[in-house]
């Protein structure tokens, strides 16, 4: 097992509550919502990440994001200028090779931990946000490969 831990720089404006909540693929009465979404698409347009989605391969197109709770609203994501699908179900998906399945966001007013797997690669991918004012900075993306 490969493990690369890479320390990112740069900001999001974003308000969060003091609450923290949890959002896992095992709870599904929580929503993904634009709160959340932000989280998502700044972590898989990392350029440590690029390598691992072969854009030059079709079958690999269009990348989606599974989340098997409710999703309050259709969002517009893209990952290096590609178009990205969320879905709540892998009968959606059609093509298993491309679906990155989101397995845990994390936050509450200071910190954001988002966990996902991209299976075809044989990875999981762990970045955390930590605010700083009213910005949000990536402090860390941890890639495992099996």
């Amino acid at each position: 097992m490969k493990k690369l831990i890479i320390p990112m720089m740069f900001s999001v404006l974003f308000v969060l509550g003091s609450k923290a909540q949890t959002i896992s693929n095992e709870d599904t009465n929580i929503d993904l919502s634009t709160a959340d979404i932000w989280v998502v698409e700044k972590t898989l347009n990392t350029e440590k990440l690029k390598k691992y989605f072969h854009f030059e391969l079709m079958e690999r197109l269009p990348l989606m994001v599974l989340f098997k709770g409710n999703v309050e609203e259709s969002f517009e994501i893209s990952c290096f200028g590609h178009s990205v699908n969320i879905i709540t179900s892998l009968d959606a998906g059609g093509n298993d090779g491309s679906i990155i399945e989101l397995v845990n966001l994390t936050r509450n007013e200071n910190e954001i931990i988002l966990v996902f797997k991209y299976s075809i690669e044989g990875i999981k991918v762990t970045s955390v946000f930590n605010k700083k004012g009213q910005e949000w900075e990536m402090k860390e993306l941890e890639i495992i490969e099996n």
